[in-house]
């Protein structure tokens, strides 16, 4: 009975969204990066959206510029006049204010399930998953398909100066999200392009095997709609297309990426800005183009991104331009600050291939030290890739280890104390501090003309480059 109350619901709202009615929409956990983007896609669209969060975040000032009221420490009777309640993946069921959702008795959809309900109400729905390189490859498709001039709407999980809050709408004929894996959030998608740039380990407290990491990706893969396509890369696309085949989906066009690929790129030489060659894969066609983005990583997302838009059959001088001129996403490889000559660069990083990564391209652009903050993001992950943390740090001058970020999770497993000692070991220069602002003064009494100093994680590590930025 109440899986069948559910499909009602979905039904009920999947019509709404059809229709635009204007609703009253809480959000619970809405200063999340996905959370905050869906706020302003449903405030642009003429419902009246407000929500709570645990702290002021990031996207706090966005949305309540935006007249999205953000309630920080708890909801109140707010949420009784609410029509429909949308809660986080990170609000628990035991959390207060899901209680007084419930309480409230107003229908309750999951974040999933509101990117459900979304995917379905559009003709054409783009979707890019992958465990590294989604929220940039998403932007720069949204990026080219706003300044081409398209009516669509924008998912993007983090924020940049083109979309403040990573969401926007501007039509109902397009759809383009990013399409994360964790807890099989992506299987809500039903997308007509489904990108796949990479599968790699990662979400342990999850995906329990690899075996399990792939089948999802597969599933994502076979829920793309009838002729649709998959653009993948070569080193997974053999998993893919066999798959298919097996579901008998010979309908869907499946475009490789990468070495051997239908599409790869040669000849990346960086400067100021980053140039390289596009190569289809028969030889018979090279094209050039100038990335506004540090990294041979982002050349493979721009890779992935003029593929797309090739499918889209996407003007190729607004693709061009684009991407030469696009700043990136904020933590995203970004300078925030120079501190008595050093500079200061914020990214999210955190997995061990993005850790080196990062480091790799720090290392291009610097003779100086390399100094990397670095905070761990949950024990499972921690724990799972430990090994792997130990080795990513290669390069480096300095490391400096915070306290994990938890997120969700209870202490359990590796911590952070526990890589600052493994570093230790094979490492000169690594330190460790559990609070920020010994940090920061460290920083600051350490840092000199030349110095590159990374901030790394995906948790509130960017507030120690906040607190030097705000040095004089």
């Amino acid at each position: 009975m109440l899986f069948i109350s559910k499909i009602i619901i979905k039904g009920i709202y999947y019509i709404m969204f059809s229709l635009n009615k204007s609703k009253k929409i809480y959000l619970l956990g809405i200063g999340g990066a996905s959370m905050s983007a869906l706020a302003i896609i449903l405030k642009e669209m003429g419902h009246q959206v407000a929500g709570t969060d645990v702290r002021y975040g990031e996207y706090y000032n966005t949305l309540t510029e935006r007249g999205i009221l953000v309630e920080i420490g708890g909801a109140t009777d707010m949420i009784n006049d609410a029509d429909l309640i949308v809660s986080s993946l990170a609000v628990k069921k035991d959390n207060a204010d899901y209680k007084k959702a419930e309480q409230s008795g107003k229908p309750i959809l999951s974040r999933t399930e509101l990117l459900q309900i979304l995917d379905r109400s559009y003709p054409f729905v783009v979707a890019v998953s992958g465990t590294h390189g989604k929220s940039t490859t998403t932007f720069l498709i949204s990026s080219i398909m706003k300044n081409a001039g398209l009516r669509a709407t924008y998912h993007i999980g983090a924020s940049s100066e083109k979309f403040p809050s990573g969401g926007a709408y501007t039509g109902r004929e397009y759809f383009v999200s990013e399409a994360c894996e964790y807890r099989d959030s992506f299987l809500s998608f039903t997308p007509s392009i489904a990108v796949v740039l990479n599968i790699e380990k990662d979400h342990p407290d999850y995906f329990a095997s690899k075996e399990q990491l792939e089948s999802s990706f597969v599933n994502f893969c076979k829920n793309v709609r009838k002729d649709g396509t998959v653009v993948v890369s070569t080193k997974v696309s053999n998993l893919i297309k066999r798959e298919l085949k097996k579901a008998n989906r010979e309908d869907v066009k499946v475009i490789t990426i990468g070495d051997g690929g239908d599409y790869y790129y040669k000849d990346v030489v960086t400067n100021k800005k980053t140039e390289f060659t596009v190569v289809d894969g028969k030889g018979d066609r090279e094209r050039k183009f100038c990335l506004n983005l540090k990294g041979e990583h982002n050349v493979l997302n721009a890779l992935f991104t003029i593929a797309v838009c090739d499918v889209l059959k996407l003007d190729e001088d607004i693709v061009k331009s684009t991407l030469a001129n696009t700043c990136g996403l904020r933590r995203r490889y970004e300078k925030i600050a120079n501190y008595n000559g050093a500079d200061v660069i914020l990214d999210y990083a955190h997995h061990p291939s993005e850790i080196k990564k990062v480091i790799s391209t720090a290392k291009e652009s610097t003779n100086g030290r390399l100094l990397v903050c670095f905070q761990p993001h949950t024990y499972s992950r921690t724990t799972a890739l430990f090994d792997e943390f130990v080795d990513s740090f290669d390069g480096a001058s300095e490391v400096i280890i915070t306290k994990t970020y938890k997120s969700r999770e209870e202490k359990n497993g590796k911590t952070a104390f526990d890589l600052f000692l493994a570093l230790g070991e094979k490492m000169e220069k690594v330190s460790y501090f559990d609070e920020f602002l010994p940090i920061v003064k460290y920083l600051k009494d350490n840092l000199q003309k030349g110095d590159v100093l990374l901030i790394l994680g995906a948790g509130d590590i960017d507030d120690v480059g906040k607190l030097i930025k705000s040095t004089k």
